[in-house]
């Protein structure tokens, strides 16, 4: 519950503030959801407002999932980030990256881009 806690206590606006922990009482939101609608308020700083990050699952059973993080919600908005990451993966196996190695490197780009 602290992360809950944590994140509505990030935002400044009162109002929009209870709205979220309303929601969260509800079981209608979940933290990430908080996150992404507090980072959704703020202003990139051309003044342009960021778009919403949103966190798309698909469990495929057997204790297996995976997870996308976008800004949209159609199919191709899953897709796109899946592909690209299978093409990457893909790659660095035939570099002889492990795992870690791998996930580091995707890191490291993403943060100098």
């Amino acid at each position: 519950m602290n992360g809950y806690r944590y994140e509505l206590a990030k935002i400044d606006d009162p109002a929009t503030q209870a709205d979220l922990a309303q929601r969260l009482a509800e079981g209608k939101i979940t933290r990430d959801g908080v996150a992404g609608a507090r980072k959704a308020g703020r202003k990139e700083a051309n003044g342009k407002p960021q778009a919403a990050v949103k966190r798309l699952t698909a469990v495929l059973g057997a204790g297996r999932s995976v997870t996308v993080a976008t800004t949209g919600d159609t199919l191709d908005d899953f897709i796109t980030p899946l592909e690209e990451a299978l093409a990457k993966a893909r790659k660095g196996r035939l570099q002889g990256f492990g795992l870690d190695t791998l996930l580091r490197l995707l890191r490291d780009q993403s943060e100098a881009a």
